[in-house]
């Protein structure tokens, strides 16, 4: 439970430093390979009035699926 506490406050201080979204994105993904192991990412904005992707950062392989992901998350 520490070390989610210590993810927590990294975040936080990444919400203060970080000068644009993707920069945030970008640094919570390589925040979070430190301490989980996975294969591919996709770490979106989306306009919770509108629900469309107003920008993520992803993995290679999940680029070309990544509409249908927020499809399957919003819509099903």
């Amino acid at each position: 439970m520490k070390k989610w506490r210590e993810i927590d406050t990294a975040l936080h201080r990444l919400e203060k430093t970080c000068t644009s979204s993707w920069t945030y994105r970008q640094c919570v993904i390589t925040l979070l390979q430190q301490e989980l192991s996975f294969e591919a990412y996709c770490l979106s904005a989306v306009d919770p009035h509108t629900l469309p992707s107003i920008g993520a950062v992803t993995e290679h392989n999940i680029e070309s699926i990544h509409h249908q992901i927020l499809k399957n998350e919003y819509l099903q």
